[in-house]
């Protein structure tokens, strides 16, 4: 358990009272390109801690074929935002990280909130990082 006045998670996915939103991260990508992965998990940590968001793990899927729903990455923290019992903020660098089909991530966007998390996207308006779809 937290600290009183400490932000931050009580471990059993719950918030003490005035902590920080907890968050989660979600890289997906078409390849294994370590630096691309790693100016993302750093894009998306920056972003968190801009927004004053606690972030707990970043999940990333690589060599990601494209329509291929089931990911191991995704499972994992589909997982994590049900045992958030406090709501939590799934962050993704674009919203082609959850799927390149507008339909499909509309879908994925809706089952997220029905599990309490809400997707936050970094910058639809940035240009892809190098390697990057979308």
């Amino acid at each position: 358990m937290s600290e009183p006045g400490v932000p931050g998670p009580r471990g059993d996915g719950s918030v003490e009272r005035g902590a920080r939103p907890v968050a989660y991260g979600y890289i997906c990508l078409q390849h294994d390109d370590e630096d691309v992965i790693t100016e993302l998990h750093e894009l998306v940590t920056a972003f968190a801690e801009a927004e004053g968001l606690a972030l707990q793990e970043i999940y990333v899927d690589r060599n990601v074929r494209p329509g291929q729903t089931v990911r191991p990455g995704l499972v994992v923290l589909l997982d994590a935002v049900v045992r958030c019992e406090a709501g939590c903020v799934v962050v993704v660098p674009m919203g082609a990280h959850l799927s390149p089909e507008e339909r499909v991530r509309g879908a994925m966007e809706v089952e997220m909130e029905m599990l309490g998390g809400r997707i936050v996207v970094v910058d639809s308006r940035r240009a892809p990082v190098r390697g990057e779809t979308g």
